[in-house]
């Protein structure tokens, strides 16, 4: 999720991260992993993110609360 706001250019840490594991993911197996922003404000980012089978069933969820660091320039 954090890479999602790499990408973004952005360069953050992660404040806090809530994972609601679902069902179990298939190893080996295919599946898709997505995230998005929820909210952003002053330099804190609130992203959800999920994986998903080849169904469509979500099988974890998460949100993770990122804030910005100052000074500092993304590598990625």
């Amino acid at each position: 999720m954090g890479l999602l706001l790499a990408f973004r250019g952005e360069v953050c840490m992660t404040s806090s991260l809530n994972i609601r594991f679902r069902r179990p993911v298939p190893a080996p197996g295919a599946v898709v992993v997505q995230s998005w922003v929820k909210e952003e404000r002053a330099g804190r980012w609130i992203v959800l993110g999920e994986i998903v089978d080849q169904s469509g069933r979500v099988l974890a969820g998460a949100e993770g609360l990122f804030v910005g660091v100052r000074g500092r320039e993304s590598r990625v």
